[in-house]
């Protein structure tokens, strides 16, 4: 059981967390297309390919494998709504730790 004070500190949390993963997600997107920029920038662009890898690189497997859509990468917008699924999945599973 967790108190409203708490909970709400956790919703906040989680919420700001897969704020700041999609902000990351859609830099790198625009990384992709900018290979000047991701050169010149190269710190701002390993700091954004190593907290994306972990879940993009198999879900950029997995889309090419199976969905076929030409050079059109559309595995940013399903990373952001994946992560949407999961994060209202664990407010879920938070709101009814504070039931």
């Amino acid at each position: 059981m967790l108190n409203l004070r708490t909970g709400y500190m956790a919703f906040q949390l989680i919420d700001s967390i897969f704020l700041v993963l999609y902000w990351v997600i859609i830099a790198r997107a625009f990384l992709s297309f900018a290979p000047l920029f991701r050169m010149k920038h190269y710190q701002f662009s390993r700091i954004v390919y190593q907290i994306t890898d972990p879940f993009m690189i198999p879900l950029e497997n997995f889309m090419y494998k199976h969905v076929h859509l030409g050079q059109v990468d559309i595995s940013p917008l399903v990373a952001i709504i994946l992560l949407q699924v999961l994060k209202q999945f664990l407010f879920k599973i938070l709101y009814l730790l504070m039931i």
